[in-house]
């Protein structure tokens, strides 16, 4: 099975991160997120950075940037999340967390500063 959402950033001061995570997790307190960083997340950040799992990459792909639609395609099937824009592939990671039917994965979008805007298209 796949889903798919676009997220366009219409005002983002350094950086931002579009993604999916947990519901579950989601739903903790922020403080407790940062110290308990989870498997059950996926972020792709505008600055090139990556977040699968517990692990973090840095420069990989080419990013995102204000006013570009990113889409985010993830197929449950195979384990894999995909940024895209005008269909050109950003970026792409596997995770077999996905294949987990017990896991609700949602739409994650960080706004890093006060004043950042970002819309959601999605076709759940």
């Amino acid at each position: 099975m796949k889903c798919l959402f676009s997220v366009t950033f219409h005002k983002m001061e350094k950086f931002g991160g579009i993604g999916i995570i947990d519901r579950e997790y989601r739903n903790e307190p922020e403080l407790t997120r940062l110290l308990n960083p989870l498997v059950n997340q996926i972020k792709y950040w505008s600055d090139r950075d990556v977040r699968n799992g517990k692990q973090i990459k840095s420069e990989q792909g080419s990013g995102y940037t204000t006013d570009e639609k990113v889409t985010v395609v993830v197929d449950f099937n195979v384990g894999s999340v995909e940024w895209r824009v005008n269909q050109i592939l950003r970026h792409k990671v596997q995770n077999n967390q996905l294949k987990n039917k017990s896991i609700k994965w949602v739409p994650c979008i960080y706004l890093n500063n006060e004043g950042d805007m970002a819309s959601l298209e999605t076709d759940i």
